[in-house]
């Protein structure tokens, strides 16, 4: 049995880089999309990450997609946690700038 390693890296698809700049789009697009409704139940739409990864390609003029948005937001979520528990120890300050 022979294994087909094209297939294979095309169903992984290309590896997305993500600049800090693009980071806030996708944020601000969430947000837009949380004002408007798009997020029952704590859970994004397909839609609102179809929207994010629609104004990425257009504003950067890179491949992007939903499946990019999808996997990098589990990843700020990750990040987000990991501050929200640190400011809540003791010790720990927050400086807003």
């Amino acid at each position: 049995m022979e294994l087909d390693m094209s297939k294979k890296s095309e169903s992984r698809g290309k590896q997305f880089r993500w600049s800090k700049p693009i980071e806030r789009v996708l944020l601000e697009v969430l947000a837009d999309e949380v004002k408007i409704r798009n997020r029952p139940n704590n859970t994004f739409r397909t839609s609102s990450f179809n929207c994010v990864s629609s104004v990425i390609i257009e504003k950067f003029n890179v491949e992007c997609s939903s499946d990019h948005i999808e996997h990098h937001l589990k990843i700020v979520k990750t990040a987000w946690d990991i501050i929200a528990q640190l400011r809540n120890k003791f010790g720990f300050g927050w400086d807003e700038v």
